[in-house]
């Protein structure tokens, strides 16, 4: 029986690259494929999540399961940063979005088409 075309599994949005490396190439040993590990790693990486294949984009193509592990390891770190970044300015960008709310503060500045209020009649 061919295992290849008759068993699918693509990454989940929410699902780690980890995660997915693992999942899949704990179904191939259990279900006993005569994969090889180049075709494992291409059968992985035809898969993923698109979320997952943005990161892809300045690395070198895995070929080994260790390699996708790695590749795990640098996205995860990457992830991690970018969230980082995001918490560390998310309560600036707050409290920008927070100065239209107050009452009679939006329409306190002149529009830039508007005359200066000394040469109004």
């Amino acid at each position: 029986m061919d295992h290849t075309k008759s068993t699918f599994k693509f990454q989940s949005p929410h699902e780690s690259l980890r995660n997915f490396v693992l999942s899949i190439t704990e179904a191939a040993r259990v279900l006993n494929t005569d994969l090889g590990e180049p075709e494992l790693v291409d059968i992985i990486l035809e898969n993923v999540s698109p979320l997952t294949r943005r990161h892809f984009v300045f690395a070198n193509k895995p070929s080994s399961i260790q390699d996708l592990y790695a590749l795990a390891s640098l996205i995860e770190g990457t992830l991690l940063s970018e969230e980082e970044y995001l918490n560390a300015h998310a309560p600036a960008v707050a409290s920008r979005g927070q100065m239209g709310s107050i009452p009679g503060a939006t329409n306190s500045a002149p529009s830039f088409g508007a005359p200066p209020l000394g040469s109004r009649t």
